[in-house]
């Protein structure tokens, strides 16, 4: 968890299959536990607004989540 808070590994991955797109829970990810389980959004996130920039294929990709 310490690597995502410093932003050194990602909080979530953007899954792509032919059936659509997925948020992939990055921390499940990280410890191997479940590769495909979804983003779970609790109340552990702090307050904030979250800003995240990608890039899939030639599309640049911006997510934005707030939390109050």
């Amino acid at each position: 968890m310490w690597q995502i808070i410093n932003g050194e590994v990602p909080i979530f991955y953007l899954r792509v299959s032919e059936d659509g797109y997925m948020l992939v829970d990055g921390l499940l990810s990280q410890l191997g536990v479940t590769p495909n389980q979804y983003l779970r959004v609790d109340r552990t996130y702090l307050k904030g607004t979250y800003r995240f920039a990608g890039t899939l294929g030639s599309n640049d990709i911006h997510i934005q989540m707030t939390f109050k």
